[in-house]
């Protein structure tokens, strides 16, 4: 029996956030910094995805060529010939805050994603998403 598309969902959506210093994470649990995110109930327009809570991340210092780095990652489920699932993880993009720029309590990040191809800060890899998948 042949699996349809339909089969196919992304079973967790994450929001990772380390301290890179140019060249790796300097915080303290590096890129294993990460938190599930929820979707919110109350947007009716388009699916919105939160993060109600706090993340540590030590070892911040204030440096031109250090940043904070947040990165959009989900796993996929996909249907295997044999009946069973199988994951897989994809880093959907991520986006570098300067510490000067953020103000104390609540960060809101506007700008976009920096997408495929490439790699990720975490050194995975960036797919090129597909033209009707831009506004991630």
């Amino acid at each position: 029996m042949e699996k349809k598309i339909t089969d196919v969902y992304i079973s967790e959506r994450r929001l990772l956030a380390a301290y890179h210093n140019s060249w790796t994470a300097v915080n303290q649990r590096k890129f294993k910094n990460v938190v599930i995110l929820h979707q919110d109930r109350n947007n009716r327009t388009k699916p919105v995805y939160i993060f109600a809570g706090s993340l540590d991340c030590d070892g911040v210092f204030s440096d031109e060529r250090a940043t904070l780095i947040f990165q959009v990652e989900c796993t996929v489920m996909l249907p295997k010939p044999d009946g069973t699932k199988t994951s897989w993880d994809l880093v959907l993009g991520w986006i570098p805050v300067q510490i000067s720029n953020l103000a104390a309590g609540e960060v809101i990040i506007k700008e976009n994603l920096i997408k495929g191809p490439g790699k990720s800060p975490t050194l995975q890899k960036l797919y090129e998403p597909h033209p009707n998948l831009q506004d991630l």
